[in-house]
């Protein structure tokens, strides 16, 4: 007896445990890249959750550079703890699997080289696919690690009216003296409209010591910030202690940042009125600015 009641609430805690995230659906899509396009083939995955009969819009996780990065990238799609606040917010989350020619990431951290328009043709097809027609005008909270950064600061600049927030980790709009060959990452002063937009950039101490190789990187995280603090960006910059490039615990920060921004620039659903989805502007007097050199208020 003893034991067949154990059994039972095992299985009736698993049941509870598991069936918030059970009933959702993943797809996936490649898009093949354009005879002017810089980048190879863009796989992309979305996962949405079923009970949610109108999506509201996307968390999209961009991967950074290389084999390893590009490897686990369309797992960002599959993370539990994105899952749970994607499924809070009535959102659906994505992930990507971008290759790049002779492993040269800048052919994709530069949007205008095909990566956005491999991501808008993505969405397309991935709302074709699930039934959820909205997802291709719903707007986007933006992640990005390192190569993926420089790209989400970038499509921050190219559509501003689109993002609800981004939180580029290790990354601004180009490392610092970088050339290019192709498209060249935006100007801080290119887009006014991007200095409405709520971004936490956020990068490990370490980078930014003399001699790493991460230091151009972070200088140009400075570069971009620093000119939209200036024109009252409501743009913040934490500086993740005993870290380097690695993501560690930056995940925390990032949740708990889109939780609480979504809803302050996201209408109400529950209102008819704010079906439009026009995206709210943060208020300028209700803040506080720290000092990112000192750490101090």
């Amino acid at each position: 007896m003893r034991q067949s009641r154990r059994k039972g609430w095992i299985e009736r805690l698993l049941l509870i445990l598991l069936s918030p995230l059970t009933q959702a659906a993943t797809f996936d899509c490649t898009i093949e890249p354009g005879s002017d396009h810089a980048i190879g083939k863009a796989h992309y995955r979305i996962w949405i959750p079923e009970e949610t009969p109108e999506l509201r819009g996307i968390i999209f996780r961009q991967h950074g550079c290389g084999q390893g990065a590009r490897k686990l990238g369309l797992e960002h799609a599959d993370d539990i703890q994105w899952q749970t606040l994607a499924q809070k917010h009535g959102f659906a989350l994505m992930g990507s699997q971008i290759w790049a020619p002779e492993e040269d990431c800048s052919t994709w951290t530069m949007p205008e080289d095909g990566s956005a328009n491999a991501f808008l043709s993505a969405i397309k097809l991935l709302a074709r696919a699930s039934g959820h027609a909205e997802l291709d005008h719903v707007p986007w909270c933006l992640w990005g690690h390192s190569g993926g950064a420089i790209w989400t600061v970038n499509m921050a600049y190219l559509f501003p009216e689109r993002i609800i927030a981004a939180f580029p980790r290790s990354g601004g709009l180009s490392p610092v003296g970088r050339k290019y060959t192709r498209s060249h990452p935006k100007r801080p002063d290119s887009s006014k409209a991007t200095l409405g937009v709520p971004i936490l950039f956020c990068y490990g101490k370490q980078e930014y010591q003399s001699g790493n190789r991460f230091y151009d990187l972070i200088a140009g995280v400075h570069e971009v910030f620093d000119y939209g603090r200036k024109h009252h960006a409501p743009w913040a910059l934490a500086v993740h202690p005993d870290s380097e490039h690695e993501n560690s615990q930056s995940r925390q920060l990032a949740i708990r940042f889109f939780d609480k921004i979504i809803p302050a620039r996201l209408s109400d659903p529950a209102h008819p009125e704010n079906k439009d989805q026009v995206l709210k502007t943060l208020p300028t007097k209700k803040h506080w600015i720290g000092l990112h050199e000192s750490l101090e208020t």
